[in-house]
């Protein structure tokens, strides 16, 4: 899957889905194909020993370093971003808070053009209002400096050949919903999703697939519809996705490592659109 992704991956999803597993699991991914990999997220991985470079989307320095290239002075700028009127309406302004997000992840994109990025955006509705702000202040702006700037983010960043959404979802029916609205609104404007990732789905119950509801005390059956339940609608979700390719990860105690999670994602998947089988989403 990742083979076929631009440079930059943009990982979103409903708040809990394990958008941070997928976002680490793509990174490794990357390193395990020869790359060199940058995951960079608002609240980061701490700990631990990684194949992969980790950095903090800082807003701070976003702003600062943004600021900087306008005004064309640091000086200027830090005197600017001091002021308590400008700082109170960049903490109210979401669209300008995540333009100088982006615009950082295309700053590192830029001077590392061999690098993987890896993005983890916040939950849907933040992710989504994310990938509007460029064109937002496109809008808004007109003309002039700031203008250029949102043109350069949609151009260097935002384009398809750029960047792609990775969407993360769970087989659960309140949440795909949301995962399906998040995936019909990027077709909309213009930004389909690069690939679906459906996380925890459940491994079949071999030993009673054939068993009739009679033969199975409640809790059995119980457990039979909710993973049968579960598997439908991950297949649904390979259909509704199409034309974007699909990885299913399978249900365990605790999400994977980033190493295990990256050879689920190298695994060969279900054709786009393709939702005849499961088979190979295992604990």
């Amino acid at each position: 899957m990742i083979d076929a992704l631009p440079q930059v991956l943009l990982v979103t999803g409903k708040g809990g889905v394990g958008k941070s597993t997928v976002a680490a699991g793509l990174a490794a991914a990357a390193v395990a194909r020869g790359e060199r990999a940058l995951l960079a997220a608002i609240d980061p991985p701490r700990g631990g020993a990684r194949s992969f470079d980790v950095r903090p989307l800082d807003v701070d320095a976003a702003f600062e370093a943004a600021a900087t290239e306008l005004f064309g002075s640091r000086t200027l700028a830090k005197a600017v971003l001091g002021r308590s009127a400008v700082q109170r309406l960049l903490d109210a302004a979401q669209a300008i808070r995540a333009f100088a997000l982006l615009e950082q992840v295309r700053r590192w994109a830029a001077e590392a053009p061999d690098t993987r990025i890896v993005v983890e955006l916040p939950a849907t509705g933040h992710g989504l209002a994310w990938l509007r702000a460029a064109d937002q202040l496109r809008r808004f702006t007109r003309a002039g400096a700031a203008h250029r700037f949102t043109v350069r983010l949609e151009e260097e960043l935002l384009r398809p050949e750029r960047s792609a959404v990775v969407v993360v979802g769970l087989p659960e029916p309140l949440v795909w919903r949301e995962t399906a609205e998040l995936l019909e609104a990027l077709r909309a404007s213009d930004a389909p999703a690069g690939a679906l990732v459906v996380n925890r789905v459940p491994a079949p119950l071999p030993a009673l697939k054939d068993l009739p509801d009679a033969a199975l005390d409640a809790p059995l059956a119980a457990a039979r519809a909710e993973r049968r339940a579960a598997r439908d609608l991950a297949a649904r979700a390979a259909r509704e996705a199409a034309p974007a390719p699909v990885r299913f990860f399978p249900r365990a105690a605790r999400d994977p490592e980033p190493e295990l999670a990256a050879r689920w994602l190298l695994r060969p998947g279900l054709a786009p659109g393709d939702a005849s089988t499961l088979e190979g989403v295992a604990a």
